[in-house]
């Protein structure tokens, strides 16, 4: 798709810090392994699951290439630490804490069975200690422990996994990786997960959309990869696990977090009339689902209403912030409180908006005029700012673009000087768009004023490293465009406008392609009839 992405900057979602087990995974290399044990690679740290005598504890436990190891643990009714080192010999392990002078070790001895790390993780193939059973001894005491390897430890999750343990499962925060590689192999297509939900695919699609990752890998990196894994993976913590999902942010904060996303994705919807739809859309779309989502958690969880309600709207916005990527926190990224009126339920009153027009600026008044032309305010409205506005020729697409949809309004802007051939970053202009929509009055309007026919898109090597845009087919026509969304009529219009049928695209394509490319047969019918009659005639 033509259209600016909104996916500017990384995000990182707020309340999901490292822990310090992934902080040491990511930076002791994985060579590791068990001596007296069969095994090429090793999680540089395991973590453990168990009990001594009734009292559950969690360890965490670093073998060397040497068969030392270091670690520690701590019950988990008091989270007070205790530093453990020993080592193993064959299937034995010996532990023992590091008391302070005068006082007794802690003491584990015991024995361990194995297993193999799955899946493509860079451990893949690593034999590692999955049970490890034995006696705790101090001051005299002597009780039986027990550990299980904890749900990562083999290098793979599986649904069965989740639906066994989801508190543990989701409480931890895995190391998924950073780049197109992950330690850990995630079954990401379990049914409980949100992003298998039918009644959320719409949402699921338009975030997709809105995020654009489909570009070079020179503009996306990839940390996408990484980024696409953390977001399936959080979809599946609100299918398995949604009150710790609801857990992560604190309510004030998350509606604020919602909040500003939402401005961010207004001011983005204001950058492009191509996006302005789409964000009305996403907001219905997203309400639908939060209703939806809602229903589910209150049969599937057995929540009350609250509650249900507010998983939900935690359910959602991962699919906004995955929509959104990184918000820009700068104010130059935020809709100011005079464009804001304009996206009001109710129609603001022509003296609301003279008093606000008094204190905003230049580029203020120019953003709440793109917005009443957008979402086609009446007239009185439209005048008011556009008096206002010094330079109607300012901005990416500036508001004859968003224009388009009425051309009495372009006429207006035309009146005030605004240029008709004006393009934005990738050479579209006016025109394109009300091909587009296929506005066959709009596109006369600009033709009649002066718009080129046969303009044209900027080339490849112009736009590569501009990643704002995504633009695959470059030295586009307005008559590819039209062969491409619009009908015969506009082709027709077109061509009597001086078109030519003969030009070609950065990939060497003309306007025919475009129509039988994209299932328009009755374009293309037209098209190769007009090259019929032009061969006709120069055979004559």
């Amino acid at each position: 798709m033509n259209k600016i992405s909104p996916n500017h900057l990384l995000r990182v979602r707020p309340g999901r810090k490292l822990n310090s087990l992934t902080r040491l995974a990511r930076m002791v290399p994985p060579a590791l392994f068990f001596a007296g044990v069969a095994s090429s690679t090793l999680a540089a740290e395991s973590r453990y699951y168990g009990v001594i005598d009734q009292y559950p504890i969690t360890m965490t436990l670093s073998i060397e290439e040497n068969g030392s190891i270091k670690g520690g643990y701590f019950y988990d009714r008091y989270k007070t630490a205790i530093e453990l080192h020993g080592g193993i010999q064959g299937s034995n392990i010996h532990l023992e804490s590091s008391a302070p002078k005068g006082k007794d070790e802690e003491n584990f001895d015991g024995s361990f069975t194995t297993t193999v790390i799955a899946g493509h993780s860079y451990n893949a193939g690593a034999v590692i200690p999955s049970e490890i059973k034995g006696y705790w001894t101090h001051s005299g005491k002597k009780l039986p422990f027990t550990l299980t390897l904890g749900p990562y430890g083999d290098g793979k999750l599986t649904c069965e996994e989740m639906r066994a343990q989801p508190a543990r499962v989701f409480s931890e925060g895995p190391d998924l990786g950073s780049g197109g590689g992950s330690p850990l192999d995630v079954d990401y297509r379990c049914p409980e997960s949100l992003a298998e939900q039918p009644f959320l695919q719409s949402l699921k699609t338009l975030s997709a959309a809105f995020r654009s990752e489909h570009g070079s890998q020179l503009c996306t990196g990839t940390i996408i990869h990484a980024q696409w894994r953390y977001y399936h993976f959080e979809l599946l913590e609100a299918g398995f696990a949604p009150e710790v999902n609801l857990a992560r942010i604190a309510p004030g904060d998350r509606a604020r977090y919602r909040a500003a996303t939402l401005d961010y994705l207004r001011y983005w919807s204001l950058e492009s009339i191509y996006n302005l739809p789409y964000y009305h859309e996403y907001l219905q779309v997203m309400q639908q689902a939060e209703t939806d989502l809602a229903a589910h958690y209150a049969s599937r969880f057995n929540m009350d209403d609250a509650k249900a309600h507010a998983a939900a709207q935690a359910g959602v916005d991962l699919f906004l912030q995955r929509a959104a990527g990184a918000y820009p926190s700068s104010q130059d990224h935020t809709v100011a409180p005079l464009a804001t009126l304009m996206f009001n339920e109710e129609t603001p009153t022509l003296d609301t908006v003279r008093e606000l027009i008094i204190d905003a600026d230049q580029n203020a008044r120019l953003q709440a005029l793109n917005a009443a032309l957008g979402l086609g305010l009446p007239t009185e409205i439209v005048k008011a700012l556009l008096d206002s506005v010094e330079d109607v020729n300012q901005g990416d697409e500036p508001p004859l673009f968003f224009a388009v949809h009425n051309p009495d309004n372009m006429r207006l802007l035309l009146n005030k000087g605004a240029d008709v051939n004006y393009q934005n970053g990738f050479g579209k202009t006016a025109l394109y768009y009300a091909i587009q929509f296929n506005l066959p009055k709009s596109a006369q309007t600009l033709l009649d004023a002066g718009a080129e026919v046969n303009h044209r898109y900027k080339s490849g090597p112009e736009v590569q490293y501009d990643c704002r845009y995504n633009i695959t087919r470059t030295l586009r026509s307005p008559l590819m465009h039209a062969a491409q969304h619009a009908d015969t009529a506009m082709l027709e219009l077109l061509i009597k406008a001086g078109a030519d049928p003969l030009l070609v695209d950065g990939l060497g394509d003309t306007a025919l392609t475009y129509a039988e490319e994209n299932d328009k047969p009755e374009n293309a019918a037209y098209l190769k009839n007009l090259a019929a009659q032009s061969q006709a005639s120069v055979n004559q």
